[in-house]
Parts: C-alpha cells; structure tokens; sequence
C-alpha cells in the first residue's frame, strides 16, 4: 500500500504534467462562441487562423453562399446589403432578398446560409442555417422599387420556385461551392424565361435562425 509520501509525488506529478501540457492553452466559455473569423498567410507557406468570440445573443456567425452562373447578384437580409459573405445573423425571423442582374444564360440558381463556427469548421458536412430548397422561396420578374427588399408585404406578381437539379451541367456539379451545398441537402431552383425582365429577376425568402446555447456544444482545444 502508498503511504503519504508516495500520494504527494503522485499527485505533483500528475500536477506537472497538466501545467505542461497544451490543456494550458485551451480557452472555453458557456457563454459564447467561437468563430473561425478569417485567416492570414505570411511568405515561406506559412499562415494562421483568426478567430473571434460571439455572442450568440447578438448573432450566430454565418457564411453567405450564393451560386448562379450566368448571371451576377446582390443579397440583403433584413434590408441590409451582404457585401461580405460573412455575416452574424441574429436569432428570430429574417427575410432574404436577392437580386440577379445581367442575366443571360443562367438556368438555376443555388442558396446556402451556413454556420461559421470554429468546431465546425473541418466538418466535410456544414450545418445550415437556410438554404434553397428549404422553406418558400419566391421569383418575380416585376421591376420592383429602390428599396423593395425591405417590403415583406404579399402581393402579385410572385411565384413560388421550383426545383432546378436537372439543369445543372456535369461541369457545375463537380464545382467546390456547389458540391459543398448539395451535400447538405440543398436544392437548385430552377430561373425561367418567363421569371426575367430584361436581364433581371428578385427572389426572396424567410426564414428562422435559432438561438445557439454554447454550453450544450463540443468543446473541442482552441
């Protein structure tokens, strides 16, 4: 049997062995979450990660995707211009609005509002917020007015999407973007003829972001 002696050179070692381990450098918290915000590289091929601490409160942080050869696109949620494809989207009800323009040859078009978080950011598999083929998602080839993607009211003039998988060239289907949002079930919409006014088209969607509890999520080292 150990005496004393014999517990406390146990227990220091064990002690010294934590304290010199990479558990030193392992940050957590209940409350918030941590995003994988962006990344940097420097000459000799080397680079880093940045990451930010959210609340989740204020909103979980996202990735905007938005693919539609053969034409270009404008996205507001909430009224608000997504210039960046990084965005926090607040929890609640929210509405998405896109605008295509310079339309010639597009055929479809595929959504994706997915979750930018730093456990989940090796995950072959992104967890989505929203995404096309996922609730109504409307079409209107009426010009609509300077602000009209802050108008939730409904009204003539849209139709509901349908489904645009069997125009998708082998070439698109074998894409990143794509492959990335197929695989989390996400569906093409089909952008008709007769959805098009002179090159341009708005689409629009509503959906629900749920609020994270950070407590309830892996914590992985940081």
């Amino acid at each position: 049997m150990a005496d004393d002696d014999d517990l406390g050179s146990a227990d220091a070692a064990d002690l010294a062995l934590q304290l010199n381990s990479l558990d030193r450098f392992r940050k957590q918290s209940s409350s918030l979450l941590l995003e994988q915000y962006s990344h940097c590289e420097v000459p000799a091929g080397c680079g880093g990660v940045v990451m930010r601490w959210v609340d989740p409160r204020v909103g979980t942080p996202a990735q905007l995707i938005v693919v539609v050869p053969g034409a270009r696109a404008q996205a507001w949620i909430d009224g608000q211009s997504q210039d960046d494809d990084r965005i926090d989207v607040a929890p609640g009800e929210h509405e998405l609005a896109i605008e295509l323009h310079e339309i010639s040859d597009a055929r479809w078009v595929l959504v994706g509002l997915l979750r930018a978080l730093a456990n989940e950011a090796m995950s072959s598999t992104p967890t989505v917020i929203t995404g096309s083929g996922r609730g109504r998602w409307q079409i209107s080839d009426r010009p609509r007015g300077e602000r009209w993607f802050e108008d939730t009211v409904e009204g003539e003039g849209w139709h509901t999407m349908a489904d645009g998988s069997a125009r998708v060239d082998a070439e698109a289907r074998e894409s990143w973007r794509h492959r990335t949002l197929r695989s989390v079930g996400l569906l093409p919409l089909a952008l008709d003829r007769e959805s098009v006014h002179q090159g341009r088209a708005w689409i629009r969607h509503r959906f629900t972001s749920e609020l994270l509890d950070p407590s309830s999520r892996p914590r992985g080292r940081r």
